[in-house]
C-alpha cells in the first residue's frame, strides 16, 4: 500500500511540536513509555489511522514511537518526521 505525505498528513486530527515542551511532566497521561526527544508529535482518532501512519514511516525508514494518550483518548507517534507542509521557511 502506498501512503504519500499528504495521506499522512490527513491521517492526524493534530500535530505539534514535542521536544521542549515540557511533556515530561505530563508523562502519565501515556499508557506506554514514550520519548521526549522527538521533534514532532501526531494524534490520531482512530487504530486504523495510526497503523496506517507507522506504516508511512516504517516505508521511508522513520524511526518513531508509538503510545496511547489516555487524557484526550487517541493514539499518539512520536517522531522526527514532519511534512513539508510543516515546514516554515
Amino acid at each position: 500500500m502506498i501512503i504519500t505525505e499528504k495521506d499522512f498528513d490527513s491521517l492526524s486530527n493534530t500535530m505539534m511540536q514535542w521536544a521542549g515542551y515540557d511533556w515530561e511532566v505530563q508523562a502519565d497521561r501515556f499508557t506506554s513509555e514514550i520519548g521526549f526527544q522527538w521533534g514532532w508529535a501526531y494524534w490520531f482518532n482512530d487504530a486504523v489511522s495510526m497503523i496506517l501512519a507507522k506504516n508511512f514511516l516504517i516505508q521511508r525508514e522513520v524511526a518513531f514511537d508509538v503510545t496511547y494518550d489516555e487524557a484526550v483518548d487517541n493514539y499518539l507517534i512520536v517522531t522526527d518526521y514532519v511534512t513539508s507542509d510543516m515546514v516554515v521557511a
